[in-house]
């Protein structure tokens, strides 16, 4: 077993994320413009009614691109939002990226440059009036996933194109039709019905192929707050979708406040489709490419921009493994720290065994000394990071901390396995055994919970029975 680059991409949103915000991240980190182009044209979708362009924006003095698909009417103009009152604003409202509604924010045209990337499709493909009447007829009803589906499967796109964009469809229906008690093929919904809502995912699926990324790390994501104008009425933000989506996930959001939506539907199926982890910057050996694709709205204090970096990460190969398995593996956890230095040391004691039966992985209590020579301890909790807010609940009420302080990390781990071997008087031992990339034995620990019930029965000293487990380990002389 070897170690091997493998191509990486971390998505950092730390202002959120929409679909034309990835895409545009995607294009400005290299991604080749026209060759994307073409291959979004094999979408059997009706291009007299799309115009896709790209341009070089600015976003809090950051240089970014931004995407742009306009649905346009019989006119060849832009649709206007107001015509259709029953098209969701979920991406409309804070990245605005659908249907050119960049009239409501007076930010943008102030660090625009348009370079001669505007493309309207022509007319030389034979889908402009296919499944037309899906997107005609469908604005007071919207649009079923089997017909989506129907129009990417009619598509002459790549295999792994068409998987990916399926997957993230299907990601997102199932969160709507969660929100509206129905199973994801009878929900009919506007978001994914939109024809730009199309292009951006399976635009997007385009482009991920195209850039052969092997894995993705993403960081925590924040929601925003307020209200949002949708097809089925005023929604809070985050959306329902939004929302049941990242609950699938188990995905971190960020607290950072802005009061819009950060994140869309679109936005947070592409997300939690792709994401191998979760997670703060990987550890790049090298960064090949950096990008960032910018939202609508051009705020004061902050960019509204997803930025991606793109690089080689060093991992195991995992064809040189014999089982095809690498013996690392790596999560994200969330760590909860507290300083206390009016806590009863047995009340602490209760706390940390009740935090382990809530779920927590570790818990480990260490004496400190705090501002001015207080003595007092901080307790540390690892746990999962669907447990973290059941575990900070815990701290606050079970302790006499006023607050807590939590952050995500990552975890490398090595396989574990163990071995059972035989002590006199029938007595059985586990032995854990640790193993690095390469499969070599690096760690070797008699079950503490085994040898103190054979020395509880048989008379004899704990480490006397450590010694004996790992001698007869050693005498069976594993690989």
């Amino acid at each position: 077993m070897t170690d091997s680059l493998r191509k990486t991409a971390y998505f950092d949103c730390q202002f959120g994320a929409a679909g034309d915000m990835l895409l545009g991240s995607m294009l400005h980190a290299g991604l080749d413009y026209d060759l994307w182009l073409e291959s979004v044209k094999k979408l059997a979708l009706p291009w007299d009614k799309v115009k896709i362009s790209l341009r070089d924006v600015t976003r809090c003095s950051i240089a970014a691109q931004k995407l742009q698909v306009d649905v346009l009417n019989d006119q060849g103009k832009p649709v206007d939002e107001h015509s259709h009152p029953h098209q969701t604003d979920h991406d409309h409202h804070y990245h605005d990226h659908h249907h050119h509604h960049d009239h409501h924010h007076h930010h943008d045209h102030d660090h625009d440059h348009n370079h001669g990337q505007d493309h309207q499709h022509d007319h030389d493909h034979d889908h402009s009036s296919y499944h037309e009447d899906h997107f005609a007829h469908d604005e007071e009803h919207g649009t079923s996933l089997s017909q989506i589906m129907e129009i990417i499967d009619s598509s002459k796109l790549n295999e792994k194109v068409v998987e990916l964009s399926k997957k993230i469809l299907m990601n997102l229906a199932e969160a709507e039709g969660k929100v509206h008690g129905v199973s994801p093929w009878k929900a009919r919904f506007h978001e994914v019905g939109s024809l730009d809502a199309i292009v951006d995912i399976v635009g997007f699926a385009i482009g991920f192929v195209m850039l052969e990324i092997e894995e993705v790390h993403v960081s925590a994501i924040p929601l925003g707050r307020g209200q949002v104008k949708t097809g089925h009425g005023i929604f809070p933000i985050p959306c329902p979708a939004v929302t049941n989506i990242m609950a699938q996930a188990k995905a971190p959001v960020s607290s950072f406040d802005i009061p819009f939506e950060c994140l869309t539907p679109t936005g947070a199926a592409i997300l939690t489709s792709i994401a191998t982890t979760w997670t703060t910057m990987p550890a790049f050996q090298s960064i090949d490419g950096c990008g960032y694709g910018a939202g609508s709205l051009n705020p004061k204090k902050h960019p509204n921009v997803v930025r991606l970096m793109i690089g080689n990460v060093r991992g195991t190969n995992k064809a040189d493994a014999g089982d095809g398995q690498s013996n690392l593996t790596s999560d994200t956890i969330a760590v909860i720290e507290a300083n206390i230095d009016d806590c009863p040391p047995n009340w602490l004691a209760y706390t940390s065994e009740r935090l382990l039966e809530c779920g927590a992985l570790d818990v480990t209590i260490t004496p400190c000394v705090m501002k001015k020579g207080r003595s007092a301890h901080q307790i540390s909790v690892l746990c999962q990071i669907k447990d973290k807010a059941e575990i900070e609940k815990m701290l606050l009420s079970e302790t006499t901390t006023l607050g807590v302080r939590s952050y995500l990390a990552e975890r490398k781990m090595s396989k574990r396995e163990f071995q059972i071997v035989k002590l006199p008087e029938n007595g059985e031992i586990r032995i854990k055994i640790g193993r690095d990339e390469n499969g070599k034995i690096v760690n070797i620990q008699p079950e503490y919970a085994d040898c103190a019930d054979y020395s509880l029965k048989n008379s004899k000293p704990l480490k006397e029975v450590f010694a004996l487990a790992l001698r007869s380990f050693s005498e069976s002389a594993p690989n």
